[in-house]
């Protein structure tokens, strides 16, 4: 019964990633673990570390979660793994951005904050190309509202995020040279 249930709670999952809880993905991730469901875990964890990989705490007890079930090198690895593919992707959209492509950096980094959004790195990165291109051609209707958007899930996730505070004194520079 416990296993259907997993089942179940690994299609919903599939399904709708962002539906599931910190609290709830730790213990399917717990209990998963316990009936050697390895390779599902594994695509809820890369998830939780793609989504927060700015959050030391979760990291922490993801691989508290595969220590406590003696696969601790398993975690660690998945988690490093995870962690340079999100290196990877950022790079890509900040190459995008130093060569002066906005408009695709911000489309590269807006598919990447769909896929993670509680990530502040990328949630930052869109909200710079946006104002980026909005100090560029002077258009600010345009991704002024998205750009706010974008670091309020910053400041939900990460409050003292210091490059959040710097970027809304960028936006309202930006706006207040275009008024």
């Amino acid at each position: 019964a416990c296993i259907h249930s997993l089942e179940e709670v690994f299609n919903l999952f599939e399904n709708n990633p962002n539906e599931l809880d910190i609290e709830t993905a730790i213990d399917v991730i717990n209990t998963a673990l316990s009936f050697d469901l390895n390779d599902q875990v594994e695509k809820i964890v890369r998830y939780l570390v793609r989504d927060n990989l700015d959050n030391n705490a979760i990291l922490v007890r993801i691989k508290q979660v595969y220590a406590d079930n003696n696969i601790e090198e398993i975690g660690e690895n998945i988690i490093n793994e995870t962690k340079q593919e999100i290196i990877k992707i950022n790079n890509e959209g900040a190459k995008l951005l130093k060569d002066g492509k906005l408009e695709e950096s911000i489309e590269f980094f807006m598919k990447a904050a769909k896929a993670m959004p509680n990530n502040s790195t990328i949630n930052i990165n869109v909200a710079y190309s946006m104002i980026m291109q909005m100090e560029k051609s002077g258009k600010i209707n345009k991704y002024y509202a998205r750009a706010i958007r974008y670091l309020e899930r910053v400041l939900e996730t990460d409050p003292n995020n210091q490059k959040y505070h710097q970027l809304m004194r960028m936006i309202q520079s930006v706006t207040n040279k275009a008024a």
